[in-house]
């Protein structure tokens, strides 16, 4: 998902201007690399405490890899208070690649060149003796060691679901804002009723196409499936009440019968498998 994340976090890290650093910047740092995401600060400090005289970067700006390129980051000029003005600009003409999902192939990694790097990086390395300097030192190595012997995967046939971007929802919602701005300008009757038969619609659209997609799912299983997507499966199942929405959706005998055996088949293969 495109994300953007900001705000006054009080995490310091050198990484984005903090003079020091410390735990919850670094939980941050790890938070970011984990996630695939880039900080837009430049170093530049965004607060300054007039009683120990001393400025740092504590207003954190992150987004998704995708969007670095759109935005442009600035610290403003002080107002008054002790955290200084941040303008952020989006352009969104801006073209950028969407990022695929990727995970660490564990199954193609060649553990024997992972020891030997960890070995000669360890080897190498002069650790200091701040406790938080040596864990970000070994981390290094780890990362290192998992880059050079262990090779990414990408997930296959992954597409973004946004319900609100189909063909049947996206001219209602376009509707939905007109009515809404309408309703601001000139507070009238007709406009309310029109705009709470269009929310109902969209409610009933958003329904459907949840339950047509579970029904989707439920079709795909088979022999094949790995055992994680059965145990989430199971786990939607039972939260969502699945047998329900279908039964409401479905409700001729042939379709219940299709989806009641597929049901009865994944509780099968998940007990089989767990025993």
């Amino acid at each position: 998902k495109q994300t953007i994340l900001l705000g006054d976090l009080n995490a310091k890290n050198t990484l984005w201007g903090c003079t020091a650093n410390k735990q919850h910047g670094t939980e941050l740092l790890d938070f970011a690399y984990d996630g695939g995401f880039i900080f837009l600060n430049d170093k530049s400090p965004t607060h300054s405490s007039y009683s120990y005289a001393k400025s740092e970067a504590l207003d954190v700006s992150i987004v998704s890899s995708d969007l670095s390129s759109k935005y442009r980051w600035n610290v403003l000029d002080n107002i008054g208070s002790d955290h200084l003005p941040l303008l952020i600009e989006y352009n969104s003409l801006l073209r950028s690649c969407d990022t695929r999902r990727n995970f660490l192939n564990f199954k193609k990694a060649n553990w024997e060149l992972y020891r030997s790097v960890i070995i000669e990086s360890i080897e190498q390395t002069t650790f200091p003796d701040e406790l938080e300097q040596n864990w970000l030192c070994f981390r290094g190595i780890i990362l290192k060691s998992a880059m050079a012997a262990i090779p990414m995967g990408n997930i296959k046939n992954y597409q973004a679901n946004y319900t609100h971007n189909l063909p049947i929802v996206k001219p209602l919602i376009i509707r939905r804002n007109i009515l809404s701005r309408e309703l601001l300008l000139n507070d009238n009757n007709s406009t309310t009723t029109e705009l709470n038969r269009i929310n109902a619609e969209v409610k009933r659209v958003y329904a459907y196409q949840r339950r047509k997609r579970w029904i989707e799912i439920c079709q795909g299983i088979d022999v094949r499936t790995p055992d994680t997507k059965l145990w989430k499966l199971s786990k939607a199942k039972n939260n969502l009440k699945l047998r329900k929405l279908i039964v409401f959706l479905l409700p001729t005998p042939a379709c219940l019968s299709m989806i009641g055996s597929q049901l009865m088949y994944l509780e099968s293969m998940i007990v089989e498998r767990a025993n």
